[in-house]
């Protein structure tokens, strides 16, 4: 797998690699408790800090990791949005994970994200195929899921939860 470029530019957004400077936007991201919801409960200051650390060495391991993607006009965070490597049921995996700040729900921001992600993940990085999952309950994640062509799989357990697994497998598969 090759490396996934520094920048991401959609229609309405630009995304770049997370990097340290952006701890003070993550600590608010992960803080509010409508993100976070979905996302494990909210995150400290400090397992914000090791969140981005562990991305930070996802960027170095494994060539992918996690954009922070802000407003094309107003630069401001709109969410995150990346590909990771995770060892899922014995076996390896790339997930595609996406929140976005909830001022920003409903805006299709995580489909735009997301679309740009499944692209290079298919492409430039040549996955054969990219997973998804979140809670049985988080019907805005599975639309999302749904719309960026991905199909239900199964309900697997992650972090002691219930989830649902989606798949998409890559156009050449």
């Amino acid at each position: 797998m090759r490396y996934a470029p520094p920048l991401i530019i959609t229609t309405r957004l630009v995304g770049r690699r997370v990097i340290p400077d952006d701890l003070p936007e993550l600590v608010t991201h992960f803080a509010d408790p409508r993100v976070a919801a979905t996302l494990g409960g909210v995150k400290t200051a400090e397992a914000t800090a090791a969140w981005l650390k562990r991305e930070l060495t996802q960027w170095i391991n494994g060539r992918v990791g996690y954009y922070l993607f802000r407003d094309r006009g107003t630069r401001v965070m709109v969410g995150l949005c990346g590909l990771r490597r995770i060892r899922l049921e014995g076996k390896n995996e790339i997930e595609l994970g996406y929140s976005v700040v909830a001022e920003r729900w409903r805006q299709g921001l995580a489909s735009e994200m997301g679309r740009a992600l499944v692209a290079m993940g298919e492409g430039e990085l040549a996955a054969e195929g990219i997973i998804a999952f979140t809670l049985p309950w988080n019907v805005g994640s599975r639309g999302t899921m749904e719309r960026l062509g991905f199909t239900f799989e199964k309900v697997i357990r992650h972090s002691g939860l219930p989830h649902v697994l989606y798949r998409r497998l890559s156009p050449a598969i």
